[in-house]
């Protein structure tokens, strides 16, 4: 009880605390006085992480931090994935003890012109929204003790890192406390996105894996479009036909905690930029009943998006032209005929694998067409995301 004394009193009060530093610390300090700490001349007999517990592949089942959180009970064994992070160490020194963030937490790197030298530790959330989304995940030993030694490094466990672990729940409180004894972790190769799980609305059912996205023939849209555009903190009903000199209408149906759609923000952006004047006009639409006119003003200002800003709480507006993730963009002619809907590019050609760089830039190539004055065949393609949150009972 000492050593996490003399421990929380140094991490809060050194020079370099952030936010985020110091949510971290209050956990930690909660953490080790849940499960004990290790006297610093223990012997470490059982000091060694085995390598039976790294498993090759994904583990199926996965939930998110948040969810996990909501319905965990002391003793459950749960499947969870994130990325290893909230401070500028989450790994504890010479100590099989470490952090994870759910997966809707953007780190700093892929927030664009941001240049924070540690993305992992999220500094740009909120304490109290970080504190909600984190879990402690730690190798024990047969007394049920944190192995005495570092875990960083060990079968790639890196910050930043993208993780699945499967383990039973040592300790969870309200006040935001969850540690995982961890009985399999497996580590998403460098360079890939972990499957973001779908939101479970309580009380949870058993996960079911997520079918594989597959094209889908839009349905036929009925004649005219109202689009809820936020303008001065408040949605109005809003023509997106009104002027004359548009000709096309491309929709961005994005959502503020979606990793894929927030990467794929500065690529959105240069397509707006590509196609300037008032022929092709850009929104970007929320289809989520949790995105209120400040949440999303809020997302629109941290990624500049250049586009006005559509409410969807209903989904009305995504259900009527077959849209079923985020990032999906859908590009309507005359008639509100669709042209195209379906992914942005193929920089992620299924959930867990980001390429170098896309290939097929399908959105681009679309928009050149009706640029050049051609009238592209109407067509679809697999759009690969988040999937639509579901809507909560009537």
């Amino acid at each position: 009880m000492l050593t996490s004394s003399i421990l929380f009193r140094s991490m809060t009060a050194s020079p370099f605390s952030s936010t985020a530093t110091r949510a971290w610390a209050g956990c930690l300090a909660a953490i080790l006085m849940v499960t004990g700490t290790l006297p610093l001349n223990a012997a470490a007999a059982d000091a060694t992480i085995p390598d039976s517990l790294f498993v090759a592949a994904d583990i199926a089942g996965a939930k998110s931090v948040v969810d996990v959180k909501r319905d965990a009970k002391k003793g459950d064994v749960v499947v969870m994935a994130g990325r290893i992070g909230g401070s500028k160490k989450p790994f504890v020194n010479g100590r099989a003890v470490f952090t994870i963030a759910d997966l809707s937490l953007s780190m700093c790197s892929e927030i664009s012109g941001d240049r924070c030298p540690t993305p992992w530790d999220f500094c740009c959330e909120e304490r109290k929204s970080l504190i909600a989304k984190m879990a402690t995940v730690e190798f024990v030993d047969s007394a049920g003790k944190p192995l005495a030694t570092g875990a960083s490094g060990v079968h790639g466990l890196a910050t930043g890192s993208m993780i699945t672990v499967k383990g039973a729940v040592r300790d969870v409180s309200a006040g935001g406390l969850l540690v995982i004894d961890a009985a399999e972790v497996f580590v998403h190769p460098a360079g890939t996105v972990a499957p973001v799980p779908a939101p479970v609305p309580a009380p949870a059912p058993a996960p079911v894996p997520a079918p594989a996205p597959a094209p889908v023939p839009a349905p036929a849209p009925a004649p005219g479009l109202s689009l809820p555009v936020i303008e001065d903190g408040t949605t109005r009903s809003t023509d997106p036909w009104a002027d004359p000199a548009t000709k096309t209408l491309v929709i961005f149906f994005i959502n503020t905690d979606c990793p894929i759609a927030n990467t794929l923000q500065p690529e959105i952006k240069r397509i707006i930029e590509r196609f300037p004047g008032g022929a092709i006009k850009f929104y970007s639409a929320y289809p989520d009943a949790a995105v209120t006119a400040e949440k999303a003003a809020v997302h629109g200002k941290k990624f500049s998006i250049p586009t006005p800003l559509v409410l969807d709480p209903s989904q009305e507006l995504a259900k009527r032209f077959g849209v079923t993730v985020t990032p999906e963009v859908l590009v309507l002619g005359a008639g509100n005929q669709t042209i195209y809907r379906g992914r942005i590019n193929d920089l992620y050609r299924k959930i867990g694998q980001r390429e170098p760089a896309p290939t097929s830039n399908d959105l681009r190539d679309t928009l050149d067409a009706i640029s050049r004055g051609e009238t592209p065949e109407p067509r679809t393609t697999a759009a690969i995301g988040c999937f639509l949150a579901p809507l909560a009972a009537p």
